[in-house]
């Protein structure tokens, strides 16, 4: 157990590289957090397509379990220490909701900034801009 703690050590001190993403889903009312790691692979040297890799850890509140799994070998680690995910389940859901609005902010402009048909976006934005009771 020691192993996974000090990888997640590494993760969250890593949080900002666009190789690793941190994301949570609630499913039959318990919280799962899914980290993950994607590297590009250096065995295709001679083939012309990119080829990755990718390392997950699942801490699952509903199993009381972390999953560790690889694309690499394909394989899946089950590990059933109930003091570990409590531990990294409050440390990801602090990360998380400390940056909620910036990532709803970031998701609505996304989509709506490629829109075909602006005006939505337009109205959305000025809505924004002045409140409803604020003179123009």
């Amino acid at each position: 157990m020691e192993e996974i703690n000090k990888f997640l050590t590494f993760i969250n001190e890593n949080l900002e590289d666009e190789r690793i993403s941190v994301y949570k889903e609630m499913k039959y009312g318990h919280r799962y957090y899914y980290i993950s790691m994607l590297t590009q692979s250096d065995k295709n040297n001679n083939i012309s397509y990119n080829s990755y890799n990718q390392l997950s850890i699942i801490l699952d509140n509903r199993n009381k379990c972390v999953v560790v799994n690889t694309t690499n070998e394909e394989r899946s680690i089950t590990i059933e220490d109930e003091e570990l995910l409590n531990k990294w389940s409050e440390i990801f859901e602090e990360y998380l909701n400390q940056n909620i609005d910036k990532d709803i902010k970031d998701m609505i402009h996304s989509v709506m900034s490629n829109m075909s048909d602006k005006d939505l976006y337009r109205d959305y934005q000025m809505k924004k801009i002045f409140k409803k009771d604020e003179p123009i």
